[in-house]
């Protein structure tokens, strides 16, 4: 199953919105920010691992719930675990 999340992007021209890509057919389910994993998966809650120099990733998790546990390091690598429970 085709799905969007966020933005889809279009070459060429401006982004369009996931809502806007269903609409059109691009895809065939547009979930509102992690719907998806909440409603097919059956976990506690959801990890995700980022490096904390990638701030744009840091600011989408937190956006999505994610709450920062504990940095750690990973091959050499300074990394960030964030948890988010499932609601």
């Amino acid at each position: 199953m085709a799905y969007a999340r966020g933005f889809l992007a279009v070459l060429p021209g401006e982004p369009l919105e996931a809502e806007d890509a269903e609409r059109l057919g691009l895809v065939t389910f547009a979930p509102d920010d992690i719907d998806w994993a909440d409603v097919n998966l059956n976990a506690a809650s959801y990890p995700a691992i980022i490096s904390p120099a990638n701030e744009a990733s840091v600011r989408l998790a937190e956006r999505l719930g994610f709450r920062r546990e504990l940095d750690a390091t990973y091959r050499g690598e300074t990394i960030a675990l964030f948890r988010r429970p499932r609601p």
